[in-house]
This record gives structure tokens, sequence and C-alpha cells, in this order.
């Protein structure tokens, strides 16, 4: 296993009342949208087209959510 990373976020609630749900994703892509997207300039070559083809094709499923959780907190 690689090493890790915390996070912390701070939200201003104002004089709202809690308790507050937060939900929280953690989601991989590969390969990101600005870099395949970087070679458009490039489509007039074969593999570049052919693969921003299979790239925008497949854009629902560039990324996955690898692990998700819950918390409520007053």
């Amino acid at each position: 296993m690689g090493g890790g990373r915390r996070i912390r976020y701070s939200v201003a609630i104002g004089a709202a009342q809690g308790p507050f749900r937060v939900d929280v994703e953690l989601w991989y892509q590969p390969i990101g949208y600005r870099w395949a997207n970087n070679l458009k300039p490039y489509n007039s070559a074969r593999e570049p087209r052919r693969f921003t083809g299979y790239f925008e094709a497949m854009s629902t499923g560039t990324a996955e959510i690898v692990a998700s959780t819950s918390a409520v907190v007053q």
C-alpha cells in the first residue's frame, strides 16, 4: 500500500441547526478529461483520433468510485 492523505474541510453553517449528514466519495480516473482532450489538436493522425473517439464513447465510464463514507455531525 502507498502512503495516505488526510483532508479537513470546514463549512460555515451560520445559524443552521444540526445534525448534518456528510457524504464523501473518492473517485479514481486513470486518464483525466483534460489530458485526453489535449490530444484533439493531433486528430489528423489516426492514433490520437482513435483514442479520443474511444475516450468520448466511454465518457460515462472513465472514472470509478473507489471508496465512500457517510457521517452525521452534531
